[in-house]
């Protein structure tokens, strides 16, 4: 009897493990298919909102193409408005464009006598209001009209036009700064003097300046001999010696002494300038060093007589007179460097000192012996 119940309920045990097992298999799928489903929404979600995406940008990409085609079409219209009617007028000549060229030069040349002033370039840039680098007829118009002040009795309104179709060759009803500076540079010339004109003078000028220095030099060291090496060397000592004064301490001022006299920044020195650098720069006088050794020194480094020396050169002979002082004047070791600056200290500390002791024993009266002994009681 025993034996049955135990059985029975065991059976029962088993069932009632089995059912909820059966359970639980049934809401895992449940469960799988909602997040496979959610998945699969999840993708045609992002599907959908890649697909607006790219709508809205074939949408904005199609706005901004038709907004380019009219404002394309838009310049067009303008570009045409503003061209004038061209059929019934012929090119002119490189004569009469040259003349054109020519006029409007010298008509710049009345607003502005200053060749460094004026320009075409310039020109062009004023009357480019839109910044867009190009100029249409009606511009160039109003330019030669009101800017450069040419009436039309003057210029006549067809000679322009007959100008304009050669310069708008290919009729796009614009020229830009390049076509406009080809066509007015040729009067440039016609007109005078030119920036660039001016400043070749100048510099033509400046050295016909320099050359005649140079000969005028030549001619006074004509009859001067060249000096010996040892003179040369003898000078040298005595500049380096002066210079060891002006800038002690510094083993390249012969170099600040070379720039501090080239006042022309050209790398070269002439005679005059030499002679400076004895007079002026070192302050030697006449009784020092008497100008015909400064001369026939000159003529020794001026070797190839070009009637200058360069930086190189100077800086040769400087150091032929810094060598011989250094072995006419021994320079002292590191360790003799080092001795002579720590007693230098010593010495300015003893000073200090020594001043101290001054100022207590003057203003400080000696403390009776009975003080004394009263501050040692304890």
């Amino acid at each position: 009897m025993s034996m049955t119940i135990s059985r029975s309920a065991g059976s029962l045990v088993s069932r009632a493990w089995e059912l909820p097992s059966d359970a639980s298999r049934s809401s895992m799928d449940q469960l799988r298919a909602k997040k496979t489903a959610e998945r699969a929404a999840l993708k045609q979600l992002v599907s959908l909102r890649r697909e607006v995406q790219d709508r809205k940008l074939d949408s904005a990409a199609q706005r901004l193409r038709e907004r380019r085609w009219s404002e394309a079409a838009a310049y067009k219209a303008e570009i045409r408005k503003e061209r004038p009617m061209m059929h019934d007028v012929s090119a002119a000549d490189e004569a009469t464009v040259f003349a054109l060229s020519k006029r409007l030069n010298q008509a710049m040349a009345v607003l502005e006598p200053d060749a460094n002033k004026r320009g075409w370039f310039r020109l062009f840039q004023h009357m480019d209001d839109d910044g867009s680098g190009k100029m249409t007829y009606l511009e160039l118009e109003d330019m030669v009209r009101n800017e450069l002040r040419i009436p039309s009795k003057d210029l006549d309104d067809k000679v322009l036009k007959q100008v304009w179709k050669v310069l708008d060759a290919d009729g796009s009803g614009y020229i830009e700064a390049g076509e406009f500076g080809r066509f007015m540079r040729p009067g440039e010339a016609a007109v005078g003097e030119t920036w660039k004109s001016r400043l070749h003078a100048q510099r033509r000028m400046e050295v016909q300046v320099e050359l005649a220095v140079r000969h005028k030099e030549k001619r006074a060291m004509e009859g001067v001999a060249p000096a010996s090496e040892k003179e040369v060397n003898a000078l040298s000592v005595v500049l380096n010696r002066r210079l060891a004064t002006v800038f002690p301490g510094n083993s390249g001022s012969w170099f600040k002494l070379y720039v501090h006299v080239d006042q022309d920044r050209s790398g070269k020195i002439t005679f005059d300038e030499f002679r400076a650098v004895a007079r002026k720069g070192l302050r030697l006088t006449q009784a020092e060093l008497p100008e015909a050794k400064v001369a026939a020194a000159w003529r020794a480094i001026d070797a190839d007589g070009n009637g200058y020396i360069t930086t190189g050169e100077f800086g040769a002979f400087m150091k032929r007179g810094a060598l011989e002082l250094r072995t006419l004047q021994p320079q002292p070791t590191w360790k003799q460097k080092l001795h002579r600056r720590r007693s230098l200290e010593a010495q300015a500390l003893q000073a200090e000192l020594k001043k101290e002791r001054r100022a207590h024993s003057d203003n400080v009266t000696p403390a009776a012996a009975d003080q004394v002994h009263e501050m040692s009681t304890p």
